[in-house]
């Protein structure tokens, strides 16, 4: 697990909530504090697009993105927020063949998760890997933290 602190957070927060740095990943959850607390639930219905075809497990950033841009803007910083991505299942197969690691060591991993916390002084971006059985190879997390690192490192240098 990576746990670093973000020592930029106007360059993040605009990376956030103005482009498309984290638009690749899905929204797991997310929830902003401000006069009152804002949290979506990013679970994916897909019978509400009927004409398209997708396969995610949870909402793409992009489309939460204006959203929490529209909670965020203001004068005031919020007092906290929380988000929880997810790399698509695509990237995930991508990062895990890049690497060479084995598909029997990733058969259990439900998700690689990102998260962005805020807790009213500093933001805090942590990895992980979410394994739906117990597991004492590394392999992957180590390559997940990795990836974060060099794909996030701009923030926290």
């Amino acid at each position: 697990m990576l746990a670093k602190t973000i020592e930029n957070k106007k360059q993040l927060m605009a990376a956030l909530l103005t482009r498309d740095t984290f638009d690749a990943f899905e929204t797991v959850s997310g929830s902003v504090t401000t006069y009152a607390v804002f949290s979506v639930n990013g679970q994916w219905h897909g019978s509400f697009y009927p004409d398209e075809e997708t396969s995610h497990d949870f909402t793409p950033w992009n489309l939460l993105r204006p959203y929490f841009l529209s909670v965020i803007r203001g004068r005031n910083t919020p007092l906290a927020f929380q988000f929880v991505f997810r790399l698509p299942d695509g990237e995930m197969s991508a990062l895990i063949e890049k690497e060479a690691i084995s598909q029997e060591l990733t058969a259990d991993v439900s998700g690689l998760l990102l998260n962005l916390s805020f807790d009213g002084t500093s933001i805090l971006l942590t990895t992980g890997v979410s394994h739906r059985t117990f597991s004492l190879d590394r392999t992957l997390e180590r390559a997940w933290d990795n990836y974060a690192q060099q794909r996030f490192g701009e923030f926290f240098d």
